[in-house]
């Protein structure tokens, strides 16, 4: 090996240890501020909520509190069972296809209030902020 090979070498191994130390400290840092995201966004939905408020406006953005209800398998062997006796079994290879079966769950539960045996109805909530200003880009959020 020529010492311009070595030389090269030695500068790229540290220059990728620098890169990895700054890529983990950015991260750390990332995880920090989503966590405090999800504190800051919880804060503000339980105080929009115990104040029965479901949208709130500031001079740059609009804050709208959505609730969206899902279906969740909690006991896949119970599902399974209750799909075969709906005889809805094409939802069901080895395991039950979630996309397709989330569909049906949903729609029987909007049109008759049933559900699957082995599922539940689970309700997420997250905050859609929209920018009221032209010039600001939009910030979304989610919990």
């Amino acid at each position: 090996m020529t010492a311009i090979t070595i030389d090269h070498i030695t500068h790229y191994t540290n220059e990728l240890i620098t890169v990895r130390n700054q890529i983990a400290f950015f991260t750390q840092k990332l995880d920090e501020l989503k966590e405090k995201r999800e504190m800051t966004q919880r804060t503000l939905i339980d105080a929009m909520k115990s104040n029965n408020l479901k949208s709130w406006k500031t001079n740059d953005n609009s804050f709208s509190l959505i609730s969206k209800m899902d279906t969740r398998i909690i006991n896949e062997e119970e599902a399974i069972q209750d799909i075969k006796a709906r005889k809805l079994e094409g939802l069901v290879s080895e395991r039950i296809d979630t996309i397709r079966f989330k569909q049906i769950a949903n729609l029987l539960l909007k049109q008759t209030g049933e559900l699957f045996f082995g599922t539940e109805t689970v309700t997420s909530e997250y905050l859609s902020i929209r920018s009221l200003t032209k010039d600001t880009e939009s910030v979304h959020g989610n919990t």
